[in-house]
């Protein structure tokens, strides 16, 4: 890697060892939009509420551990999976930026797409988290009641433009937060709105298959995803892991 190179983002399946569980708890207790004013005040109150968050994606779905280099900066979370149908998608960031990730974020859901054999992927975000509704929208997400593109083939089903699509996309009174209620805006894509957006030739350029000798902690796939700078890399099957932090 040359001196201007970007350290490599890779995303691993997590596994969950003490000394890393408390280090993933303590950074998620740190980052306040994850939690309402009822879970925020009293601090053990807030570190179960992420270990219940973390205990059931992990279980019920897929739960990666993201490192920019040898350094832990994150988790993507994918769970409130149905069987060949949808998936809900959630991540956090300890670094605080997003510009970097669009890639990996890609790959995952291209991965989620394909292996899971999933119709739909789905993100809910408050409406106080502007930033992560703009991210969301360059991974290609749109709001529930958007205009498609190509659009929507049943003839019983139509949409709006982008701002009244925004109202109309609401989850009401979805959390109190820092003494207000606020909703929250449902945003989703298709796997042929991902295909159309997201060529294969613009992410991995392969499709990701489940090795079926290779499996996580859990009995699951073990996929690896990882990019270098603005554009990914192959995700690779793997049993490695990079070390727990100390």
């Amino acid at each position: 890697m040359s001196s201007n190179s970007k350290p490599t983002l890779i995303a691993v399946p997590l596994i969950p060892t003490p000394p890393k569980l408390s280090y993933l708890l303590d950074k998620l207790c740190e980052h306040r939009p994850w939690f309402s004013d009822f879970l925020w005040d009293d601090p053990q109150v807030r570190r179960t509420s992420a270990t219940l968050r973390i205990s059931d994606a992990y279980v019920n779905g897929f739960v990666w551990e993201v490192y920019r280099g040898p350094d832990l900066i994150g988790l993507l979370l994918l769970d409130s999976i149905v069987e060949q149908t949808s998936a809900q998608c959630h991540f956090v960031f300890f670094d605080r930026t997003l510009g970097d990730k669009l890639a990996l974020c890609r790959d995952t859901m291209r991965w989620a797409f394909d292996s899971l054999h999933l119709k739909v992927l789905r993100v809910e975000i408050p409406t106080h988290v502007e930033t992560l509704v703009k991210f969301a929208r360059k991974l290609g997400f749109r709001y529930e009641s958007e205009i498609r593109d190509p659009p929507d083939s049943r003839p019983d089903v139509t949409g709006y433009t982008e701002p009244w699509a925004a109202i109309g996309s609401r989850k009401r009174y979805a959390m109190f937060y820092k003494g207000a209620w606020v909703d929250a805006l449902m945003l989703s894509m298709t796997a042929e709105e991902y295909e159309r957006g997201w060529p294969i030739h613009q992410t991995s350029g392969h499709q990701h298959q489940p090795d079926a000798g290779a499996v996580g902690t859990a009995g699951k796939p073990v996929a690896e995803f990882s990019t270098i700078g603005p554009e990914p890399l192959r995700p690779e099957l793997s049993a490695e892991r990079p070390p727990a932090p100390d």
